[in-house]
């Protein structure tokens, strides 16, 4: 298994975006086996990608990351406590040919006071344990890495503490994702800085996956011009990753916010369902393709996309022309309809 970090130290950025899309599309699309490690106690990316209502139900069966960490401090897990901890969006069973329906994906979330209080446990503890604490969840996570292909751990924005050095100490890799504006690129360095600081006297280091442009402007405006040369400065840098291509920007799209609407999908939901803006639908699906050749692994994918839509409209399409062309011979040949006296 291999971890990537989704991670920016500020707001606002894509980061749960980011792990819900590459999850839903890596599963399904190329049929990757997904675990999203959700370290947000806002919990964004685990709402949408169970629902509230699974979320709380394994809340309530004591599925939590949070206190799986704390248990961890006092107790060896093995595998299976591990596993226990992990909710599961159900794979939907195929329907009729040709329908892809979202795969499975695992996800290990915190509660919120979990989560907080975990916090400023770990950030209390004597500085000759911190060394130790900090690699809880690598450790937790490698106990399960035969189950899986990809993790994806998302970050709480603003915070460089115990938690997000937990999680940046789990990563093999770093995904950066970053809004091409003034605000976006404001301080380039901090992540990297929150980064350093987690592998300081440690001989394995994270490496950079990719920088991802997230929420983008219109990339004619000057504002995006300017920032996008400034990203491109900071990776030739190594600051940051470098660029992932432009045929993977995640824009801004109403169907991206859909998408996170766990509210607006079921447990029949296919992947074009979910992802309807086909600009979105591509830029993921490129995004996923790169992000699999960067990690030298099997793409696998599902050949099973917009063009069967594509085609099926265009048929329809064709149909309806044809249709209207024969209404307007008939009415030719009758002559003009009568109009309306006044």
């Amino acid at each position: 298994m291999q971890s990537v970090a989704i991670f920016n130290t500020r707001g606002g950025s894509g980061k749960s975006a980011a792990t819900v899309f590459l999850a839903d599309f890596l599963s399904t699309m190329f049929q990757k086996r997904v675990l999203v490690v959700d370290l947000d106690p806002q919990q964004s990316s685990s709402v949408a990608l169970l629902g509230d209502e699974r979320l709380m139900a394994g809340f309530k069966a004591g599925q939590s990351l949070s206190k799986l960490i704390e248990r961890s401090l006092s107790e060896e897990l093995d595998e299976a406590s591990v596993r226990e901890a992990v909710m599961v969006r159900p794979r939907t069973s195929r329907g009729r040919k040709g329908t892809l329906y979202l795969a499975e994906v695992a996800v290990l979330a915190c509660e919120r006071e979990d989560w907080h209080d975990l916090d400023d446990y770990l950030r209390d503890r004597p500085a000759s344990r911190r060394p130790a604490t900090v690699t809880l969840l690598r450790g937790l996570l490698e106990r399960v890495a035969e189950d899986y292909d990809i993790a994806l751990i998302d970050f709480p924005a603003h915070e460089t503490g115990p938690m997000t050095q937990l999680g940046l100490r789990a990563a093999d890799w770093w995904l950066f994702p970053c809004v091409p504006d003034r605000a976006g690129i404001r301080d380039l360095e901090g992540p990297g800085k929150a980064i350093r600081e987690a592998y300081k006297d440690h001989k394995r280091q994270i490496r950079g996956l990719g920088t991802l442009l997230s929420i983008c402007q219109s990339a004619s405006s000057s504002e995006y011009r300017q920032a996008y040369q400034t990203l491109i400065e900071a990776s030739e840098r190594q600051h940051i990753p470098r660029l992932f291509s432009n045929k993977a920007r995640l824009l801004i799209w109403t169907g991206a916010r859909n998408a996170l609407d766990d509210t607006l999908w079921g447990e029949q939901t296919t992947l074009h369902h979910k992802y309807k803006d086909k600009p979105l639908y591509e830029a993921i699906r490129a995004l996923c393709k790169e992000v699999l050749e960067r990690l030298d692994l099997p793409e696998d994918e599902v050949r099973i996309q917009f063009s069967l839509l594509e085609g099926f409209n265009r048929r329809m399409r064709e149909f309806f022309i044809r249709a209207g062309g024969r209404d307007r011979s008939a009415q030719t040949a009758a002559g003009s309809l009568p109009t309306a006296r006044t």
